[in-house]
């Protein structure tokens, strides 16, 4: 009778720790579920099933056949019917879609370093945000286009400046200050 008022014990038995960790089963991606219109992706180091049509990421529990065909039945009924090609077109097309979007996305680092430094000028003599948008980005191209030339203008118009932008990197730069102090007053 002991052995069943005492759930703690259970708890800390090993023995029933390793046998609740074997029972816990992680599927892995089988390529038919293709199929039904799922591909995978790592979400930290854990495969998730993904929509290739609405791109949504199911959780890992979601990686059952039956649960990916009442997905593409209930969201996606038009596509019930369609031909295992239609979905491989469709992930190749988010493949597409992510590489082209990664590489819209990342900001030359010559870019971010001289948005940083712009932050840094506007913070130190307590002017307004929009000074780098409205004053110093065209009065940079201006300089830069009579100096140097209108190609090496037009490659200032990467450098993001926008109040939002200079803003983000202002606390940025005060938390990795603040980062700082912290570290040399404890260590």
């Amino acid at each position: 009778m002991d052995k069943f008022l005492n759930s703690s014990r259970k708890r800390d038995n090993p023995e029933v720790i390793s046998y609740i960790e074997k029972k816990q089963k992680i599927r892995k991606y089988d390529d038919s579920y293709l199929n039904f219109g799922f591909t995978i992706t790592v979400v930290a180091n854990v495969e998730h099933p993904q929509c290739v049509v609405c791109l949504k990421v199911m959780a890992v529990e979601s990686m059952l056949p039956n649960k990916m065909k009442r997905h593409l039945e209930t969201v996606h009924g038009n596509l019930v019917n369609k031909p295992r090609d239609y979905f491989i077109s469709k992930l190749k097309a988010m493949a597409q879609q992510k590489h082209i979007f990664t590489k819209q996305a990342t900001i030359p680092s010559k870019a971010l370093l001289s948005s940083y430094k712009v932050a840094w000028r506007i913070a130190k003599s307590k002017k307004p945000h929009t000074i780098a948008e409205n004053l110093i980005l065209p009065a940079a191209m201006d300089m830069v286009s009579i100096m140097i030339g209108d190609a090496a203008a037009k490659q200032l118009q990467n450098v993001p400046l926008s109040d939002n932008t200079i803003s983000r990197r202002i606390q940025d730069m005060a938390e990795d200050i603040n980062d700082q102090l912290i570290e040399k007053l404890i260590g």
